[in-house]
């Protein structure tokens, strides 16, 4: 196991009735609120006049700041930012899913910027965020971590590069997780989300070079199972709160750095893959990793012939002999029984390879996070048509 500095940043307040509190919450770090959300399903759902009415009970004054996109745009995030200036906000509270959260990083570290050209230049790392507007976080829909990591995810709007930046000054001080607001959210929606869990968990799992890691691989394999599981409940009855209330504190275990603490070696190959089809074709990241994923295991397999046969037994129960196509076979019909793609053709009508193999060459020179050669990157994506 390799030495690690692990500092989890961000307060948890998890259990039905919880945004009720956020007011209090911001109240703890300032009086004026940039509100952010995306399309308006908090409008819909509730959460907005619970949070609205949480302000007014604690004298707060915000301004709004809606319309993100599930692939958080760099213009708008700017647009945020400018607008959290004018108001000379104190903090941000980002009420949405791992999109939302992201822009509000974006936002958070844009704040102290001039403009977009210079918030960009943190995402391809050209700059480094000195500082940064404190995050509350309200999560509505589980995902992807962002509410409990120092990540964040950016599209630029002209050039489709999706990047990210990463440092502790972005973590969210606080997370409001109420599994409540969960249980009407669409059966897709709800897949997609698994296999984004999914795949923060596996990745590490298939690429460790650690010879003896039992507590990351415990961790990785356990909550795989747990969301599996809970997936599977959710197909027979999408309100099972039980279900719901696993799936959202999976999805803030998923990636928040716990799982993967002192993992030798392990790399974040179908992220480096999936970014730029989300960032090319505005495919929902869930979407894209159920079609990266098996992908990759198809170009590794013989590799790690043995972590795919205890993935098979632990995760989806299977017994005897069988190949590592039979488990590549096996979690791909999972897939479609939940309702996500495993194929490129299945969620856009038409792309490049050779595109997608620039932007994905791109990226892995920033991340180094892959472990694949220009080559393989290409290969990877034939696999996926």
């Amino acid at each position: 196991m390799k030495n690690f500095s692990l500092h989890l940043q961000t307060r948890i307040e998890f259990g039905q009735g919880t945004i009720a509190r956020t007011g209090e919450e911001a109240a703890k770090l300032g009086k004026r609120v940039l509100l952010l959300y995306g399309k308006g399903s908090i409008h819909r759902n509730g959460v907005y006049d619970a949070i609205v009415k949480s302000f007014q009970e604690n004298q707060i004054e915000w301004v709004e700041h809606g319309g993100v996109s599930p692939n958080p745009r760099l213009f708008h995030t700017w647009e945020g930012a400018k607008l959290a200036q004018e108001f000379n906000a104190d903090l941000i509270v980002a009420a949405g899913g791992g999109s939302v959260a992201d822009e509000a990083k974006g936002i958070a570290a844009g704040f102290y910027t001039g403009g977009a050209d210079e918030l960009w230049d943190f995402f391809t790392r050209k700059a480094s965020v000195k500082q940064a507007l404190p995050i509350i976080s309200v999560m509505t829909m589980p995902a992807t971590s962002s509410e409990m990591n120092e990540a964040s995810v950016i599209t630029h709007d002209e050039t489709k590069e999706k990047f990210s930046v990463r440092t502790s000054l972005l973590a969210p001080k606080v997370a409001v997780l109420d599994p409540n607001v969960t249980v009407d959210i669409p059966m897709k929606q709800t897949a997609f989300a698994c296999t984004d869990i999914i795949s923060h968990l596996s990745e590490g799992f298939f690429t460790h070079t650690d010879p003896f890691a039992p507590v990351q691989e415990g961790f990785s394999l356990t909550m795989i199972t747990a969301v599996r599981q809970a997936m599977d409940r959710l197909m027979k009855n999408p309100k099972d709160l039980d279900a719901r209330s696993a799936v959202m504190w999976a999805a803030s275990l998923g990636w928040n750095g716990l799982g993967a603490a002192g993992w030798e070696g392990a790399r974040i190959p179908c992220h480096t893959l999936e970014h730029p089809v989300s960032g090319l074709y505005d495919v929902a990241h869930g979407a894209g990793l159920s079609i990266v994923t098996p992908a990759y295991l198809k170009l590794r397999k013989a590799q790690i012939t043995d972590r795919l046969r205890t993935f098979g037994k632990q995760i989806f129960g299977m017994e005897g002999s069988f190949s590592s196509d039979d488990v590549i076979g096996v979690l791909e019909s999972w897939y479609q029984t939940i309702g996500t793609p495993i194929r490129l053709g299945e969620a856009v009508d038409s792309y490049d390879i050779s595109l997608l193999t620039e932007e994905a060459v791109k990226l892995n020179g920033i991340w180094n996070a892959s472990g694949l050669s220009d080559e393989e990157i290409e290969q990877t994506y034939r696999l996926m048509e």
